[in-house]
């Protein structure tokens, strides 16, 4: 008949079951600075039945949504084996919305999945800034051998106390340092060990390198925008410069950045 439309069915509100230790970043670690911060992530879902009945294996769906870090990783770690699993729960279903017609999920209600599962918020950000925050210069620096090794990931602990610097919240309030006068030094002598071993390894060291680069402007930003302390990033920039990942030069370029008043 002239005129007909066909109606358009809307999206109906449903469940879906978050299949353990499968969500993860779908373009690797594209927002790092900030546990609030949201990247796009690759979930695999099972819608959950009307009648109740247990999910069905080949009935999985993968759908991409953004996602805050700490969100992810409770979605990633609950029901599994790994990581933070035992401060987490069995099981985690999230509301979602769907096709009426083919039960294809069209959307996650990542608003509201926050929401549900913020009692897990603290663990989760525990999780994130020990082995995602900004601390891939070091991870990378945990792939050498013997002393760099040992050096790398014990200075790992030295920069936990650092991320709580880069706040979620913005209160107004400066950010304070985190490092003592002991972990400087710990903080030096280990790029101190860490150039050497890096002088005749120029794959190691373009990592290392390529990772610093990446970070820096990053953190230059949060210098300027106050979520993190100067003294926090100057231990930073002598780490890198130290190790040789940066020059003295690179370093310099990057503190005068760092200090400028925001929008020069």
């Amino acid at each position: 008949m002239a005129g007909f439309r066909k109606q358009r069915t809307e999206p109906a509100a449903a469940r879906a079951l978050v299949v353990p230790y499968t969500a993860r970043n779908a373009l690797d670690n594209e927002n790092n600075f900030s546990a609030n911060g949201r990247a796009r992530t690759e979930l695999r879902l099972v819608v959950v039945r009307a009648d109740g009945g247990a999910p069905e294996a080949h009935d999985q769906q993968r759908v991409t949504a953004d996602v805050p870090n700490w969100l992810r990783v409770v979605l990633y770690y609950a029901g599994s084996n790994y990581g933070p699993r035992d401060q987490l729960p069995a099981e985690i279903h999230i509301p979602v919305r769907i096709d009426p017609a083919s039960g294809r999920i069209v959307e996650v209600d990542v608003d509201q999945a926050a929401t549900e599962l913020a009692p897990y918020r603290d663990v989760a950000v525990k999780e994130w800034k020990e082995t995602e925050a900004p601390l891939s210069d070091v991870r990378a620096a945990a792939g050498l051998p013997g002393e760099a090794v040992r050096a790398a990931k014990g200075l790992l602990g030295t920069w936990r106390g650092a991320l709580s610097s880069l706040r979620e919240d913005r209160s107004g309030a400066a950010p304070t340092a985190s490092h003592s006068a002991e972990e400087i030094e710990q903080s030096r002598r280990t790029a101190n060990v860490l150039k050497y071993h890096l002088a005749d390894k120029p794959k190691q060291a373009a990592k290392v390198r390529a990772s610093a680069l990446q970070a820096a402007p990053m953190m230059v930003a949060n210098v300027r925008g106050g979520s993190m302390s100067m003294t926090d990033f100057e231990t930073w920039l002598q780490f890198q410069a130290t190790s040789g990942a940066i020059s003295a030069e690179e370093a310099e370029e990057w503190r005068r950045s760092a200090l400028s008043p925001p929008g020069k």
